[in-house]
């Protein structure tokens, strides 16, 4: 039977929550003879669209001869709660499943795919391909943190003769993006810029949230985030994920955005409890209600008038915008440059 149309290929990843498609047209012959598909040329990007589990420095490469070598530079894995979908939309976990990235080539894989799954599409192994004509690989994630992969087959699926071409996914030149709903050609950017104008045009709304799929009235400071993000069909969350079609949704008032909202694990606040280091390195709040605070703007290079601490960004070249080679070295934080702390980064 197989998967005939788009719509089918695309309601199986509707089913699992997942709402764009990365798409790539495999190699006749596997990437190499690891089952390693070769996704973009690094990590990022990749692991903005697909959430991950953990990250890991494997052993340090050891080559000097190939291009763009450093030998001793640790080889990164991102492991990925990763699911095989067959044509019935059943779900088979692949616990190995992993990015890797190969600085040396550049190339950032998808790998594990196969080992300790209890099932994985004959066609993606290597040893079987031959038999299969042209593969297309669709990849996704859901809000949940899943990414789901599906595998059409020239032999099996009559849609790989008619595959639409698709938009090019902004990650990797060898990745295409489908959407699951609305235009399957329009780029993520294009979609999301559309709903923003149609809420433009709309005039003015009242303050809401999206609570479980139900609009309901909201008073407070979050109050232009949470409509943004209610009009945008997005629930209140606290997901690292992106809110809609790859993008973080922010709303601001004044002259200041958080772009993200990092917690420390270097330095005096990645050792100490909370507590710990809100006596040692906080003070006073001034209402005089027993509250400590470690609040303030901190710039890069100039310390903070009110706190006396710094901003340190490291393993950062500002004249070339290249990152050291050596990850241990990447880092930002703040410090108190009179007693030389590292005070968390």
């Amino acid at each position: 039977m197989g998967i005939s149309t788009i719509n089918h290929f695309r309601n199986l990843f509707n089913d699992v929550g997942v709402d764009r498609i990365f798409v790539k047209i495999l190699a006749s012959k596997q990437d190499n003879d690891k089952n390693q598909i070769v996704l973009a040329s690094q990590l990022e990007g990749l692991i903005n669209a697909f959430p991950v589990r953990e990250t890991r420095l494997r052993e340090p490469s050891s080559s000097t001869k190939k291009r763009k070598s450093a030998a001793g530079r640790p080889i990164t894995e991102a492991h990925l709660n990763y699911f095989w979908l067959d044509q019935n939309g059943n779900r088979y976990h692949a616990p190995d499943t992993k990015l890797i990235e190969y600085f040396q080539y550049p190339e950032a894989r998808l790998s594990g795919f196969i080992k300790g799954c209890e099932w994985a599409p004959a066609a993606i192994r290597r040893t079987k391909q031959a038999a299969f004509g042209k593969r297309i690989l669709g990849i996704g994630a859901n809000r949940a943190g899943e990414i789901f992969g599906l595998l059409l087959s020239e032999r099996d699926d009559r849609l790989v003769s008619e595959f639409p071409e698709l938009a090019p996914s902004g990650i990797s030149g060898v990745l295409g993006i489908l959407n699951v709903t609305g235009d399957t050609t329009a780029t993520p950017q294009e979609q999301l810029t559309g709903e923003l104008r149609a809420i433009v045009a709309a005039g003015w709304h009242a303050s809401v949230r999206n609570k479980g799929g139900t609009l309901v009235p909201f008073k407070g400071n979050q109050g232009a985030g949470y409509t943004l993000e209610a009009l945008l069909g997005v629930e209140t969350n606290a997901l690292k994920e992106p809110d809609a079609y790859g993008h973080e949704i922010k709303s601001f008032r004044g002259n200041k955005i958080s772009l993200m909202t990092p917690t420390a694990d270097m330095g005096a606040e990645g050792d100490l409890t909370f507590r710990d280091f809100m006596m040692t390195y906080g003070w006073d709040g001034k209402k005089d209600d027993g509250s400590r605070r470690f609040t303030g703007v901190h710039r890069a290079g100039k310390p903070s008038t009110s706190t006396r601490y710094q901003l340190e960004v490291s393993g950062l070249d500002l004249k070339s915008g290249e990152f050291s080679d050596k990850p241990d070295e990447i880092f930002v934080g703040i410090t108190d440059p009179e007693l030389g702390t590292f005070i968390g980064g």
